[in-house]
């Protein structure tokens, strides 16, 4: 998303300046877990090079059921996120907390150098949960990330955004 590059320019040049360690760490992890001819959902295809799989390319999305029609349409089985996916996919930057559990992705792998530079896979399930089910997983899961980095920017608007999108407009506010 251009507008979040032009919006935070120096985050992004320092981003995309330091060697993309935890791409080839997340190939390696996912070479070790996946079988070939599987997919990969990602940013770029680095990921998927490393872990010797086939790419889907990771859309602009504005929520995760938009993640998940573009996985299936894709046939990805699996789900690469790094510092870079996080702060240009908005909805997706729940994702770079570790073990986020929700319905449709199980975490399988994370690694991190600091807060900004981090891998994070997780393996596309079928969510059998309603869409009501769904919104308080995640839900519980932005509490938890906000709880996990008390004043931090990312988190707050993340959980807040989540709040809002459920009409919790009071506690969106809090």
């Amino acid at each position: 998303d251009l507008r979040v590059v032009e919006a935070h320019p120096e985050r992004t040049r320092a981003l995309l300046a330091s060697a993309p360690h935890e791409t080839r760490w997340a190939g390696a992890a996912l070479r070790a877990l996946a079988s070939p001819g599987e997919r990969v959902m990602a940013r770029k295809p680095h990921v998927a090079y490393f872990a010797g799989l086939d790419f889907v390319p990771l859309p602009e999305i504005e929520s995760f059921p938009d993640l998940f029609r573009a996985a299936r349409a894709g046939g990805a089985r699996y789900l690469c996120i790094s510092g870079i996916e996080a702060a240009l996919r908005r909805p997706l930057e729940l994702l770079a907390d570790p073990n986020v559990d929700l319905p449709g992705l199980e975490p399988i792998a994370y690694r991190s150098l600091d807060s900004a530079r981090f891998y994070a896979l997780y393996r596309f399930t079928e969510p059998r949960v309603s869409e009501a089910a769904f919104q308080e997983s995640l839900l519980a899961a932005a509490r938890r990330f906000v709880a996990r980095r008390p004043g931090a920017a990312g988190p707050l608007s993340f959980l807040g955004g989540t709040l809002t999108g459920l009409a919790r407009f009071r506690d969106a506010l809090a």
